[in-house]
């Protein structure tokens, strides 16, 4: 499997675009958790790695849960940089 990458744009199956913000560590069980935003509504999401990284069965296929979009999303920095 691939690793996640902080900072790249991943897409839902079911077509919702996020952007990976951190990896970490939830407290009590030590499970990975990837921390990502909801583009359209700036939502925070919390999902354990595995869960992240997992396929679902849609229509008989099989398909990742997230897959990384090749075009990222300029950090909040280089945002800046560009209106300033």
């Amino acid at each position: 499997m691939e690793p996640i990458v902080v900072g790249a744009l991943y897409q839902h199956y079911k077509g919702n675009y996020y952007y990976v913000r951190a990896l970490g560590t939830y407290e009590s069980c030590q499970t990975p958790v990837v921390i990502y935003q909801a583009i359209d509504d700036q939502r925070i999401w919390v999902r354990p790695l595995a869960e992240f990284q997992e396929y679902v069965n849609i229509d008989g296929s099989n398909q990742p849960r997230f897959a990384k979009v090749a075009v990222d999303i300029p950090s909040t920095s280089q945002k800046i940089s560009h209106i300033i």
